[in-house]
């Protein structure tokens, strides 16, 4: 069965950053599940109308956001929140990436320089806390430069699965994820920083009752420089990590697809 994964794509609204987020997420379920996926997106508008659905999607990808200001909070309202809460109640797997993995979690910390953000989230579905960007590795994220805010940070993988094993991988300002002692029993952390000051999970899962399964990844999934030069300075710093960006990538499509009925467990 080919999985269907629905994405958010809501410039306009919510400064969605979704260049070549279909394409990468369509390779990285290929390279895992040897068949494609079928890509569709919706709005905001469209989510909170039955744009999302259990029979017409697998997979429901919140992602990152342009800019360093969230508009999900403001967007995102009952109709919308509803209908991702019905997805999950349905066995639905729901996967946030940077502003959409904050979204999702209780409590929000966003420090860099002198900005400084603390919110609670209108849809904890993560009892814990999301704290960025990791120290020293925070950059300026601006809407008319996409990507001032793009640098590179070391991380570990470990999987029951596949072998564990560290690299370094783009990074924009994303999460550090800080479960609850209560919330240990429901999550699996897949991934970590592993820089001098913060070992915290960069990659989790959690498992409902219902079959519903959240993911939440702090890093940059799409390399988003097709547009650059290829002797751009950034291309070029950022290229050594492109297979270990893709293999990260992959075990997120094995994480969203195993046990799920579309794979042999």
């Amino acid at each position: 069965m080919i999985p269907r994964i629905t994405i958010l794509d809501d410039y306009t609204r919510c400064k969605t950053s979704t260049a070549g987020l279909g394409e990468e997420l369509r390779q990285a379920f290929k390279r895992f599940n040897g068949s494609d996926a079928a890509i569709q997106t919706v709005n905001i508008p469209e989510l909170g109308n039955g744009g999302l659905m259990p029979d017409n999607t697998d997979v429901f990808y919140l992602p990152g956001i342009i800019g360093e200001t969230s508009y999900y909070y403001d967007h995102i309202q009952a109709p919308q929140q509803k209908a991702i809460t019905g997805f999950l109640d349905h066995g639905g797997t729901v996967i946030g990436n940077c502003a959409g993995a904050y979204y999702f979690c209780r409590d929000i910390e966003y420090e860099r320089g002198d900005i400084k953000k603390r919110r609670t989230s209108p849809l904890p579905l993560f009892n814990g806390t999301a704290k960025g960007p990791v120290e020293l590795y925070g950059r300026e994220s601006r809407v008319d430069d996409r990507m001032s805010d793009c640098t590179s940070i070391p991380v570990r993988h470990w999987s029951r699965q596949t072998q564990s094993y560290k690299f370094s991988v783009c990074y924009g300002n994303g999460a550090a994820f800080i479960p609850d002692k209560t919330e240990m029993p429901h999550i699996t952390c897949h991934t970590f920083y592993d820089t001098p000051t913060n070992r915290h999970a960069c990659l989790v899962s959690k498992d409902f009752p219902s079959g519903g399964r959240l993911i939440l990844m702090g890093i940059v999934p799409q390399y988003g420089m097709t547009n650059m030069p290829d002797n751009d300075p950034l291309r070029l710093s950022l290229a050594p990590h492109e297979t270990s960006r893709q293999r990260l990538l992959t075990d997120v499509a094995a994480i969203s697809l195993r046990g799920r009925g579309l794979i042999p467990a």
